[in-house]
């Protein structure tokens, strides 16, 4: 079976978690801190910003993965695995930009990723009930 949503999600979330870490070790080389955020807020929230991407995205590329194994369709998949995307994107972002503070884009970042781990986690309930 080809996982192609499935690896197209992975992939997305890989991208954005490898340029998080860039953004945290440019912080890290130009605060001089090593370990942790000292006592710096901007890298403290970037810190935050990369964490919150790896607690969500871990989750939600099993449900993907299992979804995809389950025969859901690919194009529903795809749907909301762009809108997963760039809702990381967007909480990413409105995280970093509002050094912490609320913003739209973390919100609806927020928002829209706790939605389509829902729908997911929705769509499998219902296939696993009416399995035969």
């Amino acid at each position: 079976m080809n996982l192609v949503v499935t690896s197209g999600v992975l992939i997305a979330c890989v991208v954005l978690n490898l340029i998080l870490v860039g953004y945290i070790t440019r912080l890290r080389l130009s605060e001089k801190v090593a370990f942790g955020h000292g006592e710096s807020h901007k890298l403290n929230v970037a810190i935050r910003a990369h964490a919150n991407l790896l607690e969500n995205a871990a989750f939600v590329i099993l449900l993907f993965l299992v979804a995809e194994l389950q025969g859901v369709s690919r194009w529903l998949l795809a749907v909301l695995g762009l809108v997963f995307v760039i809702a990381r994107l967007a909480h990413a972002q409105g995280l970093i930009r509002s050094s912490g503070q609320t913003h739209p884009g973390r919100y609806y970042g927020t928002l829209f990723s706790w939605l389509t781990m829902a729908a997911l986690a929705l769509i499998l309930l219902w296939r696993m009930l009416t399995a035969q």
